[in-house]
């Protein structure tokens, strides 16, 4: 189509060629400015055995997702309170998905402990969430850890056959930072 020397194929063409070119610069650029950076940031946390930082592509207002892997050797509080400082200096909302190795029996306790972490989100009470926690792992025979900062409560429950990690938001503050969890669920399920 020609409209008076215009030609609408070849504007189109154009068009196309930049905004692909516009595209692929931008991704280059962000991923050596942003994501290198951030990835190689966070395996230097201590404890953080693997990070896999996923941008979106639609990035105004979404969530990047990032796989961590932690060791269940390190203290938690401490590779999260490194984590929480990382992620807060820069300018992004994460989706953190924790790995971890749970079966369908640490699951299960862990479903028991929910209600009461959930209880003490409310209340307030979290040296009778501790006493709670601890009494069901004597009981269960399994090992806790158990950590609380003012925006999340951690638990890392573990026994011969793996280890469950879950945070518990205490509805604080910015959801600057999401905790998910890429490990056992109901009925086998990864969730």
């Amino acid at each position: 189509m020609n409209l008076r020397g215009f030609r609408v194929q070849l504007a189109l063409v154009v068009f196309i060629i930049i905004l692909i070119l516009g595209l692929g610069f931008q991704y280059v650029l962000r991923q050596k400015s942003i994501i290198n950076p951030l990835n190689q940031s966070l395996k230097n946390i201590p404890g953080v055995v693997k990070a896999e930082v996923k941008p979106s592509f639609v990035q105004r207002g979404s969530y990047t997702a990032i796989n961590l892997t932690i060791d269940p050797e390190v203290p938690m509080i401490m590779t999260f309170d490194s984590l929480k400082e990382t992620l807060q200096a820069t300018s992004g909302k994460y989706d953190i998905i924790l790995e971890d190795s749970a079966d369908q029996f640490l699951w299960g306790v862990f479903q028991q402990l929910k209600i009461v972490a959930e209880e003490a989100v409310m209340t307030g009470e979290f040296a009778l969430l501790e006493e709670r926690v601890r009494n069901l792992a004597v009981e269960k025979d399994i090992d806790y850890e158990l950590a609380v900062d003012r925006e999340f409560v951690y638990f890392r429950l573990k026994n011969k056959d793996g280890f469950l990690q879950r945070v518990v938001d205490r509805g604080t503050g910015d959801p600057k930072i999401n905790f998910h969890t890429k490990g056992v669920g109901i009925n086998g399920e990864v969730g």
